[in-house]
């Protein structure tokens, strides 16, 4: 985590820059997506897995849907930029006709 705004729900749990968030209820956070898609539902209560320090720390929260956590994130995936590699036919990255979008 590269920041964590004043005021925020982060703020209130002590999370603190420098910390990884692993996991929410248990689910693995792969990328930001998840993050967003785990942290988005209102009035659930959700146990937040967090490393600092190499020591793991699990916090409970009640999420209140439109509460920002105020986390910010160095790169949009945790655990680096993976390939796909299953060949599909109908693979929209395949029909780019090349040169047209290099960063695919």
């Amino acid at each position: 985590m590269e920041s964590v705004a004043p005021g925020s729900l982060g703020e209130a749990l002590g999370l603190r820059p420098g910390d990884i968030v692993h996991a929410i209820d248990g689910k693995p956070l792969r990328d930001v997506i998840d993050y967003q898609y785990y942290t988005g539902t209102a009035g659930a209560v959700a146990e937040v897995t967090v490393e600092r320090g190499g020591e793991l720390t699990i916090h409970e929260v009640e999420l209140e849907g439109d509460d920002l956590w105020g986390l910010g994130f160095t790169e949009p995936t945790f655990d680096g930029i993976r390939r796909c590699t299953n060949d599909c036919p109908f693979c929209f990255v395949k029909q780019v006709p090349r040169g047209m979008r290099r960063t695919l």
